[in-house]
């Protein structure tokens, strides 16, 4: 099967959306399936086997991010040979809108992965916020109707989805996680290193610095466990460990 993947982010973003792409590519792959992925261009970008950069605005409204243009003409140059058999879109707008197009015009199912909730991402747009928010529901809420099916990565994603009105097939499809990755790690190494004892619980966080990952709540959730496990420590990829001074207070971990 050729499966066309289409996405406004990709590599070298480092994210849970990229990361999902990327293992799902390399599944299919396995499994005798071609892919092909459609994705930003990103400055320095060496060409890659079966990854296709169309223009992008860069550094998107002072992110990371590649606006992604929706350029049908110069994708179905880029496309030549490759038919698909399938469209998988992963997002609901931009290069998503192309997908609309692409999927219709080679006659073929367009699948759409739910990956987020894109009103929780409206504080990088300018505008009314609440406005924004309810716009940004209607949108993905619409597309997910036009698509021949939908992956939602959690159950809780699914019935949000049904909820605001969503008809069409969906199935939850969860990102996997290659369990090897996390084998080969130097705990007791770190822990010395970042003089962390034995037998003290560590808590890890791992995502993105950003309001949409609802950081505050997690925040009060490490607090409230903290003052309840006194060995326990706390760190985020990009800090060092929190834990306690010799009067038994908080003390923000400094940056590498």
């Amino acid at each position: 099967m050729n499966i066309l993947i289409m996405t406004n982010t990709y590599k070298p973003l480092l994210g849970g959306l990229e990361k999902s792409i990327e293992s799902f590519a390399r599944e299919y792959r396995k499994r005798g399936h071609r892919v092909v992925i459609v994705a930003p261009q990103y400055p320095g970008m060496r060409p890659e086997e079966d990854v296709i950069r169309v223009p992008a605005v860069e550094n998107f409204n002072g992110t990371d991010f590649s606006l992604q243009l929706p350029l049908p003409g110069t994708l179905q140059e880029a496309l030549g040979e490759f038919r698909p058999d399938i469209v998988h879109s992963q997002h609901p707008f931009l290069v998503g809108d192309t997908a609309l197009r692409v999927a219709s015009k080679y006659n073929v199912p367009l699948v759409f992965t739910h990956h987020t909730l894109y009103e929780e991402n409206v504080h990088y747009m300018p505008g009314n916020e609440e406005a924004l928010k309810r716009f940004m529901i209607e949108l993905s809420t619409g597309y997910a109707n036009l698509a021949d099916g939908v992956f939602a990565p959690s159950e809780s994603v699914m019935q949000l989805m049904k909820d605001r009105g969503v008809q069409s097939p969906i199935h939850i499809v969860p990102t996997g996680i290659y369990v090897k990755d996390f084998t080969r790690g130097a705990g007791k190494a770190l822990r010395k290193r970042l003089h962390i004892p034995s037998h003290s619980f560590v808590v890890g966080h791992m995502g993105r610095l950003a309001p949409e990952k609802n950081l505050e709540f997690l925040a009060r959730a490490v607090a409230a466990f903290m003052k309840e496990n006194p060995e326990a420590h706390f760190f985020d990829r990009r800090s060092r460990p929190i834990g306690r001074d010799h009067q038994g207070y908080f003390y923000p971990g400094r940056p590498y």
